[in-house]
């Protein structure tokens, strides 16, 4: 399936103020595709218009062809599946029971979990090497334990798109990486929102740039992922170029007190 969201314009209220303006981006089937932006820019509320928890002042969003507003909140969750920054819950449910909830959608009202869900249960902890977890209470987890039976939650939903807010926050370099790469080798279509540009340059096939609520940049990671992007959209300089032993994308930040990203000029 692919995502197609146009001139999408989103706002909040007390006090009235703009967030998202204009943004038109799109998904093509199997993309991973990136959404990166200093804080505040607009990237997560965006995110949420699409899986349905904010509602936009104007635009379209499009899923499979399929107009978001046509669709009932079970047939959007049959094509998207979602991670957040954030998840809590009210009650202390066991971690199986939380990946459980993916099967939801393909549920009939008061249809119980079968052998079948059980499997894709169990399948998805494996892929997120939580299996051995499954009995522990979720909220006895830590936050990267935790972020990992929410991505488990979503592949347990079996939806042929994925939306990801930041699904690599609270996790260390390895599952950091191995939770892209689960994803990665899914081939299902995917957003992602990061803030890592070494990671989105490695993950994304294209990526969009949100400033102040605008998509200023589109493009492959070597258009968009430049030094002087970095400085214009983060204020912080940089080099960027390939590694050496890998030819991946490589940045490299310099901190305020360092002279190695000051030009003549700045000396």
């Amino acid at each position: 399936m692919d995502i197609k969201v146009d001139n999408v314009d989103i706002s909040v209220s007390k006090p009235k103020k703009r967030i998202v303006d204009s943004a038109s981006l799109h998904v093509d089937e199997g993309e991973f595709v990136g959404l990166l932006g200093p804080n505040g820019s607009g990237k997560s509320t965006l995110l949420k218009t699409i899986y349905r928890t904010m509602k936009r002042d104007s635009g379209d969003i499009v899923l499979d062809g399929k107009h978001l507003d046509d669709l009932s909140l079970k047939e959007s969750a049959l094509l998207m599946s979602v991670v957040t920054q954030h998840n809590y819950y009210n009650f202390d449910f066991k971690v199986e029971e939380v990946v459980m909830m993916g099967r939801t959608p393909h549920k009939k009202t008061m249809e119980m979990d079968d052998d079948n869900d059980r499997a894709i249960v169990e399948d998805a902890l494996k892929k997120v090497n939580m299996l051995d977890m499954k009995n522990r209470n979720f909220s006895s987890l830590s936050g990267g334990e935790q972020q990992r039976i929410i991505l488990a939650r979503a592949l347990a939903q079996q939806t042929p798109c994925l939306i990801l807010d930041e699904p690599t926050n609270h996790l260390d370099i390895k599952y950091q990486l191995e939770v892209l790469d689960i994803v990665k080798e899914l081939g299902c279509t995917t957003l992602c929102a990061l803030h890592d540009l070494n990671l989105a340059a490695e993950y994304c096939d294209r990526i969009y740039i949100l400033l102040d609520g605008k998509i200023v940049r589109e493009g492959v990671p070597e258009e968009v992922i430049t030094e002087e992007m970095i400085q214009e959209i983060y204020g912080v300089k940089a080099s960027v170029d390939r590694h050496p032993k890998t030819g991946m994308l490589n940045v490299v930040y310099y901190p305020a007190h360092s002279k190695a990203g000051n030009s003549p000029e700045d000396e």
